[in-house]
């Protein structure tokens, strides 16, 4: 006989007396007895269960069941009401619960790295800004001043232009992909790229100092694009071909093509379209590297240089005749940006530097050849060969190694692993292919430059996020040398620029160039924000389909709960623990759950007055 507990016992008792009322009228006196009959023995056991006579109940309430079952049994369509009455009853509480107070959200890609990694599980307030609609961009209330820049957000890709964009909730549902990612700046904000870092004024002109010196982001990087001449897209005719460059979605230069092989270009200041100038201004920018602090950037890779590795950069070029390249596809040209490459030579010392800041994609070893953790299904020829590295996934995170384990969990690795080889082949393959597993868009003559990031920070040269030339290292001084006698031999009137340290926009006070700022910067629109992943590398962001509109704010990530290599609260300000609208949700809860309480109570009440009356 099955075991049936004290509370599912009362639980039959009640549901049993309710459908024999409605049913008791279509029944013989006999089968009206063995059921009342039933009915009395179980009330009876319950209220003596008390002495411990819990047995007797669950064996009265086994006969009942069964004298149920037999004499008044559920039709068809009773069944059928409950099981989607129960389905309907717990969807609408999972989708309340989801949408507007918290939810598990599990991570799918390493675009927060290493704030979040792949397979985390986080922790959802979907109440820490406001009540969201539920299904839905918009709030029934929001708080803007809870939602505090550096934040880490769940929202809603509806209205995004981003590719597999869409899901099924609860496997019913059509709905939007929801996207894990730091605010930085919100609506009327302006913001500025520099050494890593963003210098930032609010819409009322204050310095927003926490976006270069919160402790949430000591060691996260911030970069202006993903590809430094953006994205292309054709706007003109066939007898006039024009094609407008994209940077976080928004326009920023177009180029129209003349003949077979004149370009003619344009800079959006922000305001206006601008033939651009060698000279620069002070006002505005007139150069498309000059735009938001984009030319304090370049890309890298690494190459042989004799016995030894030089890391070789890619550049924005000034804005003239020479920087374009005419291409065809079919008869139709279009222009291509060329960036300005130059070189410096590498010691041992600044390939241990690199080793030591190494940072690459999650990837997956089997027979010694890696693909990314992303793409492991897929068998690719040009997957890159890791000679001696034994199966297993694995990710490298500030020069250390890990294996990937159950669920996510990190070991970390040492030497003499063959994956920590400082061989000048292992760090060349590790830097170069270490974010795409493509020995193919590895090449240099691919086309395709490494998602690898060079800037200066008050002098240092910093790759990777890490300090790897020191200001006052002969090589890098050699370097700033040669770029500028380069710039001199080339003249004004190049497409070369020299990439050398312009220092942050401070002035030397340390206080932030506000007029600068907002001369230069990227300025927010109202009602949106700029959201960026923090591991810019690997991060379809705000670069990508631009500014995020702040009704699709839906949550905030709190804490990841596993792995349990992982879990902790996640780096960000703190949010109230009782706000105004923390306190509606819990109030409705509470009304919720005292309201199905009374209910239940009711209907154990009206079980037990027909007991008392019909069966005493």
């Amino acid at each position: 006989m099955k075991k049936i507990s004290l509370s599912k016992a009362k639980h039959l008792l009640i549901k049993t007396v309710l459908r024999y009322q409605r049913r008791k009228s279509k029944l013989g006196e006999g089968s009206r007895e063995q059921i009342e009959g039933d009915i009395k023995t179980l009330h009876s056991s319950l209220e003596t269960s008390y002495r411990g006579n819990t047995e007797e109940a669950a064996q009265a309430a086994h006969h009942l069941h069964e004298t149920a079952d037999r004499l008044i049994p559920k039709s068809f369509l009773e069944k059928t009401w409950d099981a989607v009455g129960a389905i309907v009853i717990a969807l609408v509480f999972a989708i309340a619960i989801r949408q507007t107070w918290f939810e598990l959200y599990h991570v799918p890609t390493g675009s927060m790295r290493p704030t979040i990694h792949e397979q985390d599980n986080l922790f959802v307030s979907k109440d820490a800004f406001g009540i969201n609609v539920p299904l839905m961009p918009g709030h029934f209330i929001f708080n803007d001043h809870d939602l505090k820049r550096l934040s880490v957000i769940l929202f809603s890709g509806e209205g995004l232009p981003i590719a597999n964009n869409h899901t099924l909730y609860f496997w019913l549902f059509p709905g939007v992909k929801q996207y894990v990612k730091r605010l930085i700046a919100k609506g009327g904000d302006t913001v500025y790229f520099y050494g890593g870092k963003i210098y930032a004024l609010d819409s009322k002109g204050e310095d927003l100092k926490e976006l270069r010196d919160s402790s949430c982001i000591e060691r996260i990087d911030h970069v202006p694009y993903l590809y430094a001449e953006g994205r292309q897209s054709a706007v003109g005719s066939y007898e006039r071909p024009c094609f407008v460059f994209s940077q976080m979605h928004e326009a920023v230069m177009r180029a129209t093509v003349r003949g077979s092989s004149t370009v003619d270009a344009e800079v959006f200041d922000g305001k206006r379209w601008r033939r651009p100038s060698i000279e620069p201004k002070d006002g505005y920018p007139t150069q498309y590297r000059e735009l938001w602090g984009l030319g304090n950037y370049a890309k890298a890779r690494l190459i042989e240089k004799g016995d030894s590795l030089a890391l070789k950069i890619y550049t924005l070029p000034n804005l003239v005749q020479s920087a374009w390249k005419v291409s065809y596809a079919g008869h139709v040209p279009y222009p291509t940006l060329i960036m300005n490459a130059s070189e410096i030579e590498l010691d041992p010392k600044h390939i241990d530097h690199l080793m030591d800041t190494m940072y690459t994609a999650r990837f997956v070893i089997e027979n010694e050849k890696a693909s990314s953790y992303d793409y492991q299904g897929s068998k690719s020829s040009f997957a890159p060969r890791f000679p001696g590295a034994p199966d297993g996934t694995y990710e490298f995170y500030y020069g250390k190694l890990y294996q990937v384990g159950f669920m996510g969990n990190l070991t970390e690795l040492k030497a003499p692993h063959p994956l920590l080889s400082r061989s000048k082949e292992n760090v060349m393959r590790l830097f170069n292919l270490g974010v795409s597993f493509n020995t193919e868009a590895g090449k240099e003559d691919s086309g395709q430059i490494p998602m690898r990031f060079v800037y200066f920070q008050e002098g240092d040269l910093y790759v990777m996020g890490g300090k790897v030339f020191d200001k006052e290292d002969e090589k890098l001084q050699d370097f700033v040398v040669a770029q500028k006698e380069r710039a001199k031999k080339e003249g004004i009137a190049s497409a070369f620029y020299p990439f050398i340290d312009p220092g942050p926009p401070v002035d030397s006070a340390g206080n932030i160039k506000k007029e600068f700022i907002k001369s230069f910067g990227l300025r927010i629109p109202e009602g949106h924000m700029l959201a960026l992943g923090d591991n810019h590398a690997m991060s379809g962001d705000s670069r990508a389909f631009g500014f995020v509109p702040k009704k699709n704010v839906k949550a905030k990530a709190e804490f990841t709960f596993w792995p349990k290599s992982n879990i902790g609260p996640l780096p960000q300000p703190a949010s109230p623990l009782f706000s105004m609208t923390r306190i509606i949700v819990w109030i409705l809860a509470i009304l919720v759950i005292t309201a199905l309480y009374f209910i239940r109570r009711i209907r154990h009440k009206k079980a037990i007055d027909i007991i008392k009356r019909d069966f005493s």
